[in-house]
């Protein structure tokens, strides 16, 4: 018995495991559509955070104020993997995990609009 070509449909032409090398080049796309979507967001946050520290506070110790402010978000960044895998585990799904997430980004939105400077 001949084996189906890796590369190809197959003996028969199953579509079966044609639908499923479409899927898995779906998935490829959806893979590098959000490590380019992950690239943008850091890089954007980068030029928030730069402006963020001088419009509350201005330019004359932003080395410090920087370090203070990444600090935290270092730690976060280390210990999200696994935060991530407890909180899925604490709620039985990711799906249940990612609404947490959510509703704390949402949370962390309207604390940082409600902390942003008010014009004099």
């Amino acid at each position: 018995m001949q084996q189906p070509d890796p590369g190809g449909i197959g003996e028969a032409g199953e579509p079966a495991d044609v639908g499923h090398r479409i899927l898995r080049r779906q998935r490829i796309h959806l893979i590098g559509a959000g490590g380019a979507d992950a690239g943008l967001i850091r890089g954007i946050f980068t030029l928030i955070q730069a402006t963020a520290i001088t419009d509350r506070w201005g330019a004359t110790e932003y080395g410090r104020l920087n370090g203070l402010m990444s600090a935290p978000i270092v730690v976060v960044m280390a210990l999200a993997p696994w935060s991530g895998a407890a909180l899925s585990s604490l709620t039985g799904s990711y799906a249940h995990a990612y609404l947490i997430l959510a509703a704390a980004a949402v949370l962390a939105a309207l604390v940082a609009t409600a902390s942003m400077p008010r014009p004099r």
